[in-house]
């Protein structure tokens, strides 16, 4: 069996990396955009705290079972 290889040669320089930090702070939010999604994230917190959501879920926390096997259920009964 016969080995293909490639050897790198002056044609092929190593291509540079990028520093990390410098492209993860070119993405970065501005404190605009921070303090903007925070206000929004915590409006739609207050919204489900007064639409009564979280009192929802804690009153299904132990009445709710899942099995893996129920998914196979779940997926036949919705195809039919």
């Amino acid at each position: 069996m016969a080995r293909v290889t490639h050897e790198k040669t002056q044609a092929d320089p190593p291509e540079p990396k990028p520093d990390s930090l410098e492209y993860y702070r070119s993405i970065q939010l501005t404190p605009a955009q921070q303090a903007e999604l925070r206000a929004r994230t915590e409006a739609k917190a207050r919204s489900a705290i007064d639409a009564g959501v979280f009192e929802q879920v804690l009153a299904l926390v132990g009445k709710v079972q899942f099995d893996m096997g129920d998914l196979a259920a779940v997926r036949k009964d919705r195809n039919e």
